[in-house]
């Protein structure tokens, strides 16, 4: 191969690594997948190093190093596109496709989504309330936070989407699912209806919670990667931090504002 080629390889395994972070992927998965591409093409001596915010590599080819480092700023989670990425290295690996041809793939698996956003809202509110039936929540909490949940998966996508950080995401995302359950609350009390507004709010901020940055810091740090575990322990610090003082700040100036309505 040219070295052209050569830089090109590396910007496609690089960028394929990339989108399994910003998916969720495990650490060790990111890195094989980016060392299975690189070895297909008979680069030898592949170093990879990575963490959920970056990728390290370094190759050797015809006795000339290779170097390149790959900035992730985004993390979220799609299982599908993981799968679909790991599904076309293995294409890639095992047929003589070219990496223009790859790229143009792994674009494409970028920009899609398995499900449409009506229908990750929709699940994101039934997934959700099903946790209030776990605090002994009746169909009233069970409604109240399918409703809170739905608004405040579409507030976060939305942010997603205009790259806001991890931080404002979730303190925004607990603001709303906050006031969503107190709206909701404040209603039903109107209305004669008695409810647990608490049992809602954690309904609501249960599509937040950072079950996959904890079982990938434990996965992680099991396997000796302990910059990533420590990595995935921050991120999940920080989201529960956000969500906690997302809550707080509302639930105090709601209390300051409706008084005897809260419930």
């Amino acid at each position: 191969m040219e070295r052209y080629e050569i830089n090109e390889l590396l910007l496609f395994a690089s960028l394929a690594g990339r989108v399994l972070l910003e998916n969720g992927a495990e650490t060790y998965r990111a890195e094989s997948t980016v060392e299975h591409i690189l070895s297909s093409r008979g680069v030898s001596n592949v170093q990879a190093f990575v963490i959920p915010t970056a990728i390290f590599l370094s190759i050797e080819y015809e006795n000339e190093l290779y170097s390149h480092i790959e900035r992730n700023k985004r993390i979220g989670i799609d299982l599908m596109r993981i799968t679909r990425v790991n599904e076309l290295s293995r294409e890639f690996s095992a047929s003589d496709m070219t990496v223009a041809e790859a790229k143009i793939k792994l674009n494409d698996i970028k920009k899609s989504s398995q499900y449409n956003l009506w229908t990750r809202l929709l699940f994101a509110g039934v997934g959700s309330s099903f946790f209030t039936l776990m605090y002994n929540g009746g169909l009233i909490e069970f409604g109240g936070a399918m409703i809170a949940s739905v608004i405040t998966t579409a507030v976060t996508e939305f942010l997603f989407a205009l790259d806001a950080s991890l931080f404002m995401r979730n303190i925004f995302g607990g603001v709303v699912a906050a006031a969503a359950s107190i709206a909701f609350s404040v209603l039903c009390v109107l209305l004669g209806i008695q409810v647990d507004m608490n049992i809602i709010i954690i309904g609501a901020i249960m599509t937040m919670v950072p079950g996959v940055a904890i079982t990938n810091a434990v996965r992680d740090s099991i396997s000796g990667d302990y910059v990533s575990g420590m990595s995935r322990t921050s991120e999940a610090i920080v989201i529960s931090v956000a969500l906690v003082l997302g809550v707080a700040v509302t639930l105090n100036a709601a209390r300051l504002l409706l008084g005897g309505l809260m419930p």
